[in-house]
């Protein structure tokens, strides 16, 4: 367990289809230390060993160091029962004098909210982009499966399909609008650790296009390179990406109902408790989705013509307006 304490830097990320289940903040370890945000108590389950419980009124907090450097820091719970109170977050946050708060993936609805509070605060406004969330439907994961395979045989023995490679992360930065420092250790993390696709010249191997798994089943910054468009080699990567990552959440859902069949198995034995313990609560957690609700999804940035076409060709489901935006002291 590690004690959180106040820090001058919040970069605040919910990062999940459902925004009030999960949120994510991300803290450079050589400035700060870590974060305090909320108290409210949070039942954990046994193989939850890592979730701080707090006795009144806060989220649970868990702190990750990353090969960067970095300190991540995951919230784990509900605003108000499920009804997130965005003006009394960014109180909470305020509280703290961070110098600079960034926000990634704000439902459109806490926009306000969150202006109000901080410009009231001394705080200014530094950047804003809001982008639209599309959501990949179940039954079109097949569809998916299905274009991948025309696509492979449209351009046999011109381009092919691959994966990205550490040596890669210089170019996908390069070309990477929200490119900073520090994101070309992130983009080598993203290869190392999640899924990704690519497209690539059959003759020499030249990276064309790519897609990576930004996020626990979220895909993003999409690329292809200017001498490429046009010829479909996005869609290609990206539609790779995604039946990738519908066939994890299709994996994960078989051992979820099998994992709930042995606890029902183990109920009506008689195996009610197990060892002293609850034989539900002690399989709780063992087995559960690589993201909460279980979508695939990506977003966009209004404005991105080409990239709202393909989603919508692809037949995803707008789901609505997140925001991504910064505030910092006057």
């Amino acid at each position: 367990m590690h004690e959180l304490v106040p820090t001058k830097h919040v970069c605040w990320a919910p990062a999940a289809t459902d925004p009030s289940k999960l949120r994510s903040v991300l803290l450079h370890s050589e400035h700060y230390k870590g974060l305090r945000l909320y108290e409210q108590h949070i039942h954990s389950s046994a193989s939850s060993d890592r979730l701080q419980q707090h006795a009144c009124s806060s989220y649970a907090l868990t702190r990750e160091e990353m090969p960067d450097g970095a300190i991540r820091c995951t919230v784990y719970g509900n605003l108000d029962h499920g009804k997130p109170d965005y003006a009394h977050a960014a109180q909470q946050i305020i509280q703290q004098q961070p110098e600079v708060c960034r926000f990634s993936a704000l439902p459109n609805a806490a926009v306000q909210h969150m202006r109000q509070v901080f410009e009231a605060s001394a705080y200014q406004e530094c950047y804003f982009n809001p982008c639209q969330q599309f959501v990949l439907a179940g039954p079109l994961a097949g569809q998916m499966q299905h274009q991948c395979s025309k696509l492979a045989q449209q351009y046999a023995g011109a381009f092919e399909l691959s994966t990205l490679q550490q040596q890669d992360a210089a170019l996908v930065n390069g070309l990477w609008t929200f490119r900073s420092p520090g994101s070309q250790a992130m983009i080598e993390q993203l290869i190392a650790e999640r899924h990704n696709a690519c497209v690539r010249s059959t003759t020499t191997g030249e990276l064309l296009s790519w897609v990576l798994e930004v996020e626990p089943g979220c895909a993003g910054m999409l690329h292809t390179v200017d001498s490429q468009r046009r010829k479909g080699l996005g869609r290609w990567a990206f539609t790779s990406l995604l039946s990738k990552l519908q066939l994890q959440h299709q994996q994960q859902d078989e051992q979820l109902l099998q994992q709930q069949q042995q606890q029902q198995q183990a109920c009506s034995a008689g195996g009610a408790y197990t060892n002293g313990r609850d034989a539900s609560s002690s399989a709780a957690g063992v087995v559960g989705r690589p993201w909460p609700g279980g979508h695939v999804y990506c977003y966009v940035v209004q404005g991105n013509t080409a990239s709202m076409q393909l989603m919508e060709s692809l037949s995803l489901t707008n789901t609505g307006t997140y925001v991504w935006m910064g505030f910092k002291q006057r």
